[in-house]
C-alpha cells in the first residue's frame, strides 16, 4: 500500500509541534513492511507557496492509495481532485483559529478556508475529544467522519522515573515545553506558580511572540520560584 504524508515540514527541531509530529510519524509509519510510505514536504521557506503551488502539483501528478494531510493548510489537492478526495485523511490538531484572535486579519482567512476545504476529506483525525467536539459545534463538520487519536509517548525519552514516596523535602521540577502563544494560555502558569510549595520549581522552555509578556508578568508576580530556559531541540529535550 501507498501512503503521502503531506506536511510543510517534518523537522522534529523546528519549535512547531505540528512538524514534529509528522516527523515522528514517518519515522514510525516506516517501520510497518507493508507500507510504501513517501513524504510531500516544502523545498522552499515559503509556506503559502507549499500549500498552493508544491502540495497539489506533488500530489496530483502521483497516485498513492491513501492521502494523509498533517494539517489542513496543506489540504487544498481535496478540493482539486474527487479521486484524491475519496483516499484522504487530514489531521486537525484543534479549531483554536476560531475560538481566539491572534492572527492577521488575511491569515485568519486563509486558514478558515482551508478548514472549510478539509471538511471535504473522507476520514478527519483529531488528538482530543474536546477538539472533536469543537470541530463539530463550531467548525461544523460532520460527527461520523472523525476519528479522536490522541498523541503518544516517545518511551525511548519520556519514561517514569522511580522517586521516594515522600516528596515534601525533595525539589520538584515542573515543566512545560511549547510554544508561547497566546492560544498556550502559559500565563496560567505563572499564576498558579504563587501557590506553589518552596520546593516546587517552574521551568518553561520554548518561544514565541509572548515571551517578553510572560518575562515582564514574572516580574511583575515577583516568582523566584519560575525560569525561562528558552527553546530546547529535540535531541536535548
Amino acid at each position: 500500500m501507498k501512503v503521502a504524508l503531506v506536511c510543510r515540514s517534518f523537522d522534529k527541531n523546528s519549535g512547531q509541534g505540528i512538524y514534529k509530529m509528522a516527523g515522528y510519524l514517518y519515522e514510525n509509519i516506516r517501520k510497518f513492511s507493508d507500507l510504501d510510505v513517501q513524504k510531500i514536504e516544502s523545498r522552499s521557506k515559503n509556506s503559502y507557496l507549499f500549500d498552493l503551488v508544491e502540495s497539489p502539483k506533488n500530489v496530483l501528478n502521483r497516485d498513492f492509495d491513501i492521502y494523509h494531510f498533517l494539517m489542513p493548510e496543506s489540504s487544498l489537492p481535496i478540493l482539486l481532485s474527487r479521486e484524491v478526495r475519496s483516499k484522504s485523511i487530514v489531521t486537525i490538531h484543534d479549531a483554536i483559529i476560531y475560538k481566539i484572535k491572534e492572527r492577521r486579519w488575511l491569515s485568519e482567512k486563509y486558514i478558515k478556508m482551508m478548514y472549510w476545504i478539509a471538511k471535504r476529506a473522507k476520514i478527519i483525525i483529531t488528538p482530543s475529544r474536546q477538539s472533536k467536539e469543537d470541530l463539530i459545534n463550531i467548525v461544523g463538520f460532520s460527527e461520523d467522519k472523525i476519528f479522536t487519536l490522541p498523541w503518544g509517548i516517545d518511551l525511548n525519552h519520556f519514561r517514569p522515573k522511580k522517586t521516594k514516596k515522600n516528596l515534601n523535602n525533595r525539589k520538584i521540577v515542573v515543566g512545560y515545553v511549547g510554544g508561547l502563544g497566546k492560544r498556550k494560555n502559559v500565563e496560567w502558569l505563572l499564576y498558579s506558580a504563587r501557590s506553589l510549595k518552596d520546593n516546587i520549581h517552574v521551568k518553561i522552555a520554548g518561544d514565541g511572540p509572548r515571551l517578553s509578556f510572560l518575562i515582564e508578568l514574572k516580574n511583575k508576580l515577583k516568582l523566584t520560584n519560575v525560569e525561562f530556559v528558552g527553546f530546547i531541540s529535540e535531541e536535548k529535550l
